[in-house]
């Protein structure tokens, strides 16, 4: 096997455990929608958003902001 399709098979695991986790992001985004049912909360709150991104370095922030609005998508779409 050569370089190239070694770093490929690598990057294919990373690309599996990253989507692993984005199902346990989402799932647990569901919880916390509950949550704020029943604390009668928006959906949207912006600090918590804010200090999400304050730990991201710059140039994953972009991809964090995107995985955010996804989330918050998604809780919207459940808030009815």
């Amino acid at each position: 096997m050569g370089e190239l399709e070694n770093l490929r098979r690598k990057v294919d695991s990373i690309d599996s455990q990253i989507i692993s986790l984005l199902k346990k992001r989402l799932s647990l985004a569901i919880k916390i929608l509950k949550a704020k049912k029943k604390k009668k909360m928006k959906v949207y709150q912006p600090d918590r958003e804010k200090k999400i991104l304050q730990k991201v370095t710059p140039k994953l922030r972009p991809i964090f902001k995107e995985i955010i609005r996804q989330t918050r998508k998604l809780q919207a779409k459940r808030w009815k």
